[in-house]
């Protein structure tokens, strides 16, 4: 419930990169790549006109030279609006080049548009998994005909403009077409010149607009938060949990205090721009025919640094140091003298609570405790006897106190199923602590095995490992070294409650178990009487 300071901050990020390659000796490379995969269709296509061009140049011929390609793309993205995404082409590509991508097939060259227009743009949207294409528009497609004999060729001009395509990524029925044809409108005209080379789109004119609404951001956003697991240390316990370090079963994990903040990423992002332009200049120098690539990205943004961003960052932190909690209300004292209590375990010891004497107002004193940890292993608890009481309750052997005079034993009494529950938590919780010195050694052979990989990789790693399993001290739980570049040795962390009847403060525990004691049934029929 406290407010965080916060604010909005602006941010942007831009680079800028050229480089300088030779053409042929990389599309040889690629080439031979492709012929050994496996991979088939479109590639078939680019791999042929990638041949064409090696064969082009075989003579020494320039046909990059005087060629240049511009593709810019642009996406917009603002909380609860439409998220726009477009992209911006243009072309100046010399015949040479047409002639040596597509093997001189003069027909395929004609049809090409020569007006400086798109050949092809459009506008839709994405409706969660609905498909709207608003608009197709095909521009300046030059349909080659003959008109009388000869070698001239004459053309008719196509422009063509699709309307309301609809569809979706699901169909309900396998007979349901994925797009389906509302209306069509088309115009021909008649044009007879040709090509010499191909000037398509215009920088300023969208080759392609798509629009996607909020709720499918949202979902994307979501999806996102789910799927990113390369950073999760919420899942870096893979041992048993028997082992020191192994994950807890969730009936034993400690509860959350209150429901953490989930980080809103539609709250936090305001709005983002995100660009993106690609470049090839075509040259010839004494080198052979070459290109210019530049790729140039920026993004420009506002972030909502509000109260529920500090308070989701501040909640993200919650640690999971692997011990085992359980809690149950009883009955504590002498198999035949006992009072309402309330045992809990957690963090490696067990306390009873109850009054320390039948005049006593607090009903929260510790009457019992038990380092559970370092226990002996012939003590009382290690060997988990239980026997029933009077009233058919199973009683579990707490303590045994023995003199020259007298011997006290101790027990804790409740229904069979807590009972069950609580000798269940104690072998695990006795047997991790034993385990502790297994679990060490096997983390040290992790870090080393990760340290030769990442080196492996290029990273410089200080070859600093844990400590000697021998000084490990029995209440540990994770050994691994942290390695900022190796997330399975990050400390674990707990993965947030999915409801709120999981939320349960130590408070809340204790004053629920103090109302509960009241109802508890004790030899003598009453509370406190011994």
């Amino acid at each position: 419930g406290r407010e965080y300071p916060g604010g909005e901050i602006d941010f942007e990020i831009s680079d800028m990169s050229t480089v300088h390659m030779l053409a042929r000796p990389i599309l040889q490379h690629w080439k031979d790549s492709v012929q050994k995969s496996e991979v088939k269709g479109i590639t078939t296509i680019t791999e042929a006109v990638v041949s064409n061009f090696l064969k082009a140049t075989e003579s020494g011929a320039n046909v990059l030279q005087d060629s240049q390609v511009m593709l810019t793309a642009e996406c917009d993205y603002t909380a609860n609006t439409t998220l726009t995404a477009q992209a911006f082409a243009a072309a100046d590509v010399s015949r040479s080049a047409l002639e040596a991508a597509m093997g001189k097939q003069a027909l395929l060259l004609d049809i090409l548009p020569d007006d400086g227009n798109a050949l092809l743009s459009g506008t839709g949207e994405l409706l969660r998994r609905d498909l709207n294409i608003k608009e197709v528009n095909i521009q300046s497609l030059k349909l080659p005909f003959a008109l009388g004999h000869g070698e001239k060729h004459e053309f008719v001009g196509l422009d063509a403009v699709l309307r309301h395509l609809h569809g979706s990524l699901e169909p309900k029925r396998p007979s349901e077409e994925a797009l389906a044809f509302q209306k069509l409108d088309a115009s021909i005209s008649l044009n007879s010149s040709k090509s010499s080379g191909i000037n398509l789109g215009n920088a300023e004119l969208p080759l392609f607009k798509f629009e996607l609404t909020p709720e499918w951001m949202k979902g994307m956003l979501d999806e996102f938060k789910r799927n990113w697991t390369l950073t999760d240390p919420s899942r870096v316990r893979t041992a048993a949990s028997n082992m020191a370090d192994g994950l807890l079963p969730a009936e034993f994990s400690r509860a959350f205090a209150r429901m953490p903040a989930s980080l809103d990423l539609h709250e936090v992002i305001s709005n983002v721009t995100v660009k993106s332009s690609l470049s090839l200049n075509g040259q010839s120098d004494s080198s052979g025919e070459a290109m210019d690539a530049g790729l140039m990205v920026s993004m420009h943004g506002s972030l909502k640094l509000g109260s529920s961003f500090w308070r989701a960052l501040l909640d993200s932190s919650d640690e999971d140091l692997g011990f085992v909690h359980v809690s149950a209300v009883g009955s504590f004292g002498q198999l035949h003298d006992r009072q309402p209590a309330f045992l809990d375990i957690n963090c490696g010891v067990l306390d009873v609570y109850g009054k320390s004497n039948p005049e006593s107002e607090d009903p929260g004193e510790v009457l019992l405790h038990v380092d559970i940890m370092y226990l002996d292993p012939s003590h009382e608890l290690a060997q988990q006897t239980t026997t029933r009481s009077e009233n058919k309750d199973v009683c579990l052997l707490l303590q045994r106190k023995s003199n020259l005079l007298s011997e006290e034993i101790l027990y804790f009494c409740s229904d069979d199923q807590s009972i069950s529950k609580l000798t269940t938590a104690l072998t695990l919780q006795i047997t991790r602590s034993n385990t502790v010195m297994e679990s060490a050694s096997r983390a040290q052979k992790a870090d080393q095995v990760a340290i030769e990989r990442l080196e492996k990789q290029g990273f410089s790693i200080a070859r600093q490992v844990i400590s000697e399993p021998g000084i490990v001290s029995r209440d540990s739980t994770w050994f691994r070294r942290h390695n900022a570049r190796d997330p399975t040795s990050w400390m674990p962390r707990r993965s947030p409650p999915v409801r709120e009847s999981d939320v349960q403060s130590p408070r809340m525990r204790f004053a629920e178990a103090m109302e509960q004691m009241k109802n508890v049934v004790v030899p003598g029929g009453g509370w406190g009487l011994w």
